[in-house]
């Protein structure tokens, strides 16, 4: 055995008893405490998601109590005052701007005088929780408010989702009585709203509904514990998950003071972590020792090694120091010393050609980065700065790499509520999947871009490398493809398909909140003879006129469409019977007393010489036969109210043209039009 092995082994054999030793005693001492301080900074995670629920009821209470105090709500609940209703209530402005899910008016009777549920994330009504119902009653404690001072906050356990609830009693604006109803306000406590609630307290959360069949076991367990133990306001019970998270479990109550939910706050076991770093400290103090021991050895020794590992040492810390990798140590004899110094070189020779290699790959990198079309920048994901941007990120952007790298990337992505926010953390090597953003260059011009990035590791810092391709002419191309599709070819009117979708709008708008619109369906007279007489060209040019004019004389919001042929309609939303007659008159008029003009005689031939151009342009005078009907309960959607204006239209035609028929149901059975 070589002196080396011996020293080796005497240092090795020290070390693994000083570390046994050691450990015995950090397993018993160290980590107890540890796991103490675990638990309790576990259940101050937990009492600060609690706190976050209660911070998001205090909020949700104090917007319930500033719609409650108020004159013109106290009214509406008495009187049912549209105009509170139109400036407040008919648009989702308000539960968007309040994140509200659930806005319900009752007065003192129990009778609901209004109710909205509404999702302000994605802009959809909801339809009424069914469950609801089961809660609001006359005399129900969300009802129930005997002076002006009450309140009533909490959780709401439905079956479709919990909600959080705020139940203020509507009084006058200086907070006096009588009550005159309740304002009940509620926000979705479900998976967005827990993730909002994580995202604030940097906590994996979890809501588990107690009466839920079939319990996973961590739950059963943590309410079993949670049940048994001491009387206290929210007792807390922590649980280690393994050996990296750790778990703390609250009973959650609903407004009736009964436990509902099980609330699970994971977190990782930093505290934990920190014990077994103290072991490690530990054990890195006991190698220090057992180098100690090992100079102490090789002193011994000077004489047989030491000078040459001295030289080693020398040989080293030159090529160290010049950066030199062509260098080499000096090798002499035959043992350990000498074996050592041969491995060293030939580790230095793989060094230099790993070095030579990796420069001329990042050497092939950049070229490649620098010459591709794509921009390809980085940013810093503390700072939000731009780190490097090759070529085509400058002309992409318009800024030199200088400019951009003083400026953020706030300064050129631009957000808005349909674009989801950019999360500059992640994890290191994620690469996401492309998605379109829009940039702001810098003379000011926007321009669209499709995305991907990824987090990497670039010069020791977490970095956001971004790959952006510009899509601005695509962009384009698609909102002009969009807006044919939408058009009729020869008029520029709205095409069938498109009329028909604007009429469905207008079916629930009807349907929904009780707004009127009126179908005008409009058929020109005698045009048949027009193509007959003057050529399909002139019949065309016919069409494309009154078009025209039909655009022109309508209200802003209306809209023209072709049907078919040359029969055309308009479309007048919010617009009740005598409204749509008055305009279907003015349209008639309109067309009635100016002829069409055209210098497309069918009588001159361009490509005859010998053809001559009349002196005077062509006059057609035209005539068009209207037929109105509106939505109302006997015409409640699209394609009754298409064929009771059609009938009202062939009834103009019969009645000798020229004229407009509006269509009543006391004339004709809306079943047979069926």
């Amino acid at each position: 055995m070589s002196i080396q092995s011996k020293t080796l082994l005497i240092i090795g054999l020290t070390l693994i008893a000083l570390i046994a030793v050691l450990y015995t005693a950090s397993r018993v001492i160290v980590l107890g405490s540890f796991a103490q301080q675990e638990a309790f900074t576990t259940q101050q995670n937990v009492e600060r998601v609690q706190g976050a629920i209660d911070d998001n009821l205090i909020a949700l209470e104090g917007t319930t109590r500033d719609w409650s105090i108020w004159d013109d709500t106290y009214k509406y609940i008495q009187t049912n005052d549209q105009e509170y209703f139109t400036a407040n209530l008919a648009d989702n402005t308000t539960m968007t701007s309040n994140r509200l899910n659930l806005m319900l008016f009752a007065d003192l009777d129990g009778r609901i005088i209004f109710q909205k549920n509404f999702n302000y994330l994605t802009g959809e009504l909801l339809p009424n929780p069914a469950s609801l119902k089961n809660h609001i009653y006359n005399g129900s404690p969300l009802l129930r408010h005997p002076n002006v001072e009450s309140s009533l906050t909490g959780i709401l356990a439905l079956p479709e989702a919990p909600m959080l609830i705020a139940s203020e009693p509507v009084v006058h604006s200086n907070s006096t009585g009588p009550v005159a109803g309740t304002i009940i306000f509620g926000r979705l406590l479900d998976t967005g709203q827990m993730q909002s609630l994580a995202a604030t307290t940097l906590l994996d959360l979890t809501l588990q509904p107690i009466d839920t069949p079939n319990m996973p076991t961590e739950f059963r367990d943590a309410f079993t514990a949670l049940v048994q133990a001491p009387a206290q306001a929210s007792p807390i019970h922590v649980q280690p998950l393994n050996q990296s998270s750790v778990a703390g479990y609250t009973l959650l109550s609903d407004i009736y003071k009964k436990p509902v939910f099980i609330l699970k706050a994971e977190m990782p076991r930093d505290v934990y972590e920190r014990g077994q770093d103290t072991i490690q400290y530990y054990a890195f103090t006991l190698i220090i020792a057992g180098v100690t021991f090992g100079i102490v050895v090789l002193l011994l020794l000077k004489t047989i090694v030491l000078s040459r590992l001295a030289r080693l040492n020398r040989d080293t810390a030159s090529i160290a120091a010049s950066s030199n990798m062509s260098g080499r140590v000096a090798v002499s004899g035959s043992d350990e010393l000498a074996n050592l110094g041969t491995s060293m070189n030939k580790m230095l020779s793989a060094l230099q050609l790993s070095h030579d290699e990796l420069k001329e790959g990042e050497e092939r990198y950049r070229a490649v980065v620098e010459q591709t079309s794509e921009a390809i920048f980085l940013i810093d994901t503390e700072t939000q700065r731009f780190i490097q941007a090759n070529a085509s990120s400058q002309i992409l952007l318009g800024y030199t790499l200088d400019e951009l790298q003083h400026i953020t990337f706030d300064d050129v992505l631009i957000l808005d509520k349909a674009t989801p926010t950019i999360k500059l953390h992640n994890t290191t090597g994620s690469l996401r999947l492309s998605f379109e953003r829009r940039y702001r260059r810098k003379d000011g011009t926007i321009v669209h871009v499709e995305v991907s990035d990824s987090h990497i590791t670039y010069g020791g810092r977490d970095v956001l490398c971004v790959v952006a391709r510009d899509i601005t002419d695509r962009k384009r191309a698609e909102r002009i493809l969009h807006e044919l599709a939408m058009r009729d070819g020869l008029t520029s009117l709205y095409n069938r398909r498109e009329m028909q979708r604007i009429l469905q709008e207008a079916a629930e708008r009807y349907q929904r909140f009780d707004l009127p619109a009126a179908l005008i369906m409009i058929d020109i007279d005698h045009f048949k003879s027009v193509n007959d007489t003057y050529g399909h060209n002139v019949g065309d040019d016919v069409l494309r006129w009154i078009s025209r004019l039909l655009v022109e004389l309508v209200r802003d919001g209306d809209k023209v469409a072709r049907f078919g042929g040359e029969e055309l309609a308009v479309i007048l939303p919010d617009t009740d019977l005598d409204t749509a007659l008055e305009i279907a008159e003015r349209l008639r008029r309109a067309v009635a007393t100016q002829p069409f003009q055209s210098d497309n005689h069918p009588d001159h031939t361009p490509d005859d010489p010998d053809s001559t151009i009349p002196a005077d342009p062509l006059r057609i005078p035209i005539t068009i036969s209207l037929g109105v009907a509106v939505l109302n309960r006997h015409i409640p959607a699209i394609q009754p109210l298409i064929e009771a204006a059609d009938q009202a239209l062939y009834e103009a035609k019969r009645n000798g043209r020229n004229c407009t028929v509006p269509y009543h149901t006391v004339a004709t059975d809306l079943h047979e039009i069926r």
